[in-house]
């Protein structure tokens, strides 16, 4: 019996993921390394591992002590660690290869590879953050949602086969998704926010930094120099470098400045809202520069014991972020707390209608997950998790 401190309506759902998988204690507390290779191997699925390449490849035959062994229908599963994408596509057509990930740009301009796609749609989120630093008028909330309306999702979703226009920063597939937190492409509407927010004839230029030259940055800057008239700079910076400076403040007070990047998950409220973008992130991210200084100074103390540093940390986020953001994490505390699922969904809907209107982090489109397969494949069964499908019902095709 697993008893829970409080309520977790994700927990069920979590529990099939692979790495909740029940394996005998004794054995792996035996050899906390070495149980992990196929000659050690704890473990009670459908597949054992026969041999392992770290990043190169994987062996797995049917476990002939799996309790369902009967339904398992393939022998044997050897997978390819680490190939790029042009190599696995070019070894899918020869047949080496039966199911592998594509991306969405590929299928788009392959008419035969997306004869063979599976997909799970809205499984990702495609984003913009606001930085700290830059020009002022981005810790302007109106300003930041005139950004947000100004941008055409459905130009950008265009781009690539199965990515669809992300209304909001959780993807309509997620049950509960309500239309009430959708943002509209609404150009006069945002216009209207910068001549409150005083800005409308002199609104600083965009900067977007990101790890990776897509075509739908170079969409987004038209989209936005022709409705807003605003300079956008797109900087595409060593993956690295873009790790390591996303989360700085940008100096250059004369832009503001924004950082691109994904984030996908399992389809639910709670974890759409409690875990990505939760109220701590929505809370850092509205500090100012100075404020998240003093945060990281104080989370990088090694004079502060574990409670020390979560107490000031916690006085930090709850004092100075913004009454909005506050509100955002009141409004999430209450929603998980509550045990009637109606209730909760209505609470998680109007926390995340909150969030939206923040605008701190812009949704721009939800991202599928996809898989070409062979047509001498049946049974792969997609599920939005990292492990994509169940490799247990995978068959040959006819079977």
């Amino acid at each position: 019996v697993i008893e829970l401190e409080s309520p977790n309506p994700d927990f069920l759902l979590l529990m099939s993921h692979y790495s909740m998988v029940l394996v005998h204690p004794p054995s792996v507390e035996e050899d906390q390394q070495g149980w992990q290779q196929p000659e050690n191997w704890v473990g009670n699925g459908a597949f054992v591992p026969v041999s392992w390449e770290p990043n190169s490849a994987l062996v797995m035959d049917a476990n002939p002590e799996y309790w369902d062994a009967d339904a398992v229908e393939v022998g044997r599963i050897d997978m390819r660690l680490g190939s790029d994408a042009p190599t696995n596509v070019l070894a899918f057509r020869g047949g080496d290869l039966e199911v592998i990930t594509v991306s969405g740009s590929t299928v788009q301009t392959d008419a035969d590879l997306k004869e063979s796609v599976v997909q799970v749609d809205g499984y990702g989120t495609t984003y913009l953050q606001a930085m700290w630093g830059g020009h002022p008028a981005i810790e302007d909330a109106r300003v930041r949602r005139a950004l947000s309306m100004a941008v055409d999702r459905d130009a950008l979703a265009d781009l690539s086969e199965g990515r669809q226009s992300g209304t909001a920063l959780i993807p309509d597939v997620v049950p509960g998704w309500s239309d009430e937190i959708a943002v509209s492409f609404d150009v006069d509407g945002a216009k209207a926010l910068l001549e409150e927010a005083g800005l409308l004839d002199d609104m600083p230029g965009v900067r977007i930094q990101y790890n990776f030259d897509e075509p739908w940055l170079e969409v987004l800057r038209e989209v936005w120099i022709d409705a807003l008239g605003i300079d956008v700079d797109i900087e595409i910076l060593e993956s690295g470098v873009h790790s390591d400076t996303r989360w700085e403040p940008h100096d250059d007070d004369s832009v503001m400045s924004f950082y691109a990047g994904t984030f996908s998950g399992l389809p639910t409220l709670n974890n759409w809202i409690y875990n990505i973008f939760g109220y701590d992130y929505v809370r850092q991210f509205s500090l100012s520069a100075d404020d998240w200084a003093e945060l990281q100074a104080v989370q990088n103390d090694d004079r502060l014991d574990g409670p020390e540093i979560a107490a000031r940390a916690e006085e930090i986020l709850s004092s100075r972020s913004s009454e909005e953001a506050q509100e955002f994490a009141g409004l999430v505390d209450e929603a998980v707390s509550t045990l009637d699922e109606t209730e909760r969904e209505a609470k998680f809907v109007q926390a995340a209608k909150v969030r939206e209107d923040i605008a701190q982090t812009i949704p721009l489109t939800w991202n599928p997950q996809l898989w070409a397969v062979a047509d001498d494949v049946e049974g792969v069964q997609p599920r939005p998790s990292p492990e994509g499908y169940y490799y247990k019902y995978l068959r040959p095709s006819g079977d």
